[in-house]
């Protein structure tokens, strides 16, 4: 750098100096939303929003009743489709799962605890797999007022 630069990289630099002064005294539109996002919000971790985590408005609208998660069961009758049990696989530490074939849906493979949707047949109604043993599958029919996110 020659002498003759230096006068206007000092007042460069000062103008920069300036500028960054401002920005930290002006509040910017976005500045309280990253100071959100900093904090220890659910579904964040530091700056990042974690995908797989339910962030804050999620769960207050769980917890306000507007959504309810998990299964329920519907009330009365329910229109079930036809099912038949096709295989079962036992394993000697007691693991058992089942081949359940839907009518008009398909055959799952299914063990104690599953929930399988019945959205190909028109029908907002799922079955939860109650027990699995040798010679039957017990499930029950409801509804599963989950909140699904897809990204």
């Amino acid at each position: 750098m020659c002498l003759q630069d230096a006068p206007r990289a000092r007042g460069l630099v000062r103008l920069l100096s300036l500028a960054a002064a401002l920005a930290l005294l002006v509040p910017t539109p976005w500045s309280d939303v990253r100071a959100q996002t900093i904090g220890s919000r659910p579904g964040y971790r530091g700056e990042a929003r974690n995908a797989f985590e339910l962030t804050a408005p999620i769960l207050e609208r769980l917890t306000a009743g507007e959504a309810s998660a998990g299964f329920q069961r519907t009330e009365g009758e329910t229109e079930i489709p036809k099912m038949t049990l096709r295989g079962m696989v036992m394993r000697p530490g007691g693991a058992k799962a089942a081949l359940l074939e839907i009518a008009g849906a398909g055959t799952y493979v299914v063990r104690e605890g599953d929930t399988i949707g019945l959205y190909q047949l028109g029908s907002s109604s799922v079955i939860r797999v109650k027990r699995v043993d040798r010679l039957q599958v017990e499930v029950e029919a409801g509804s599963l007022k989950q909140v699904i996110i897809v990204r």
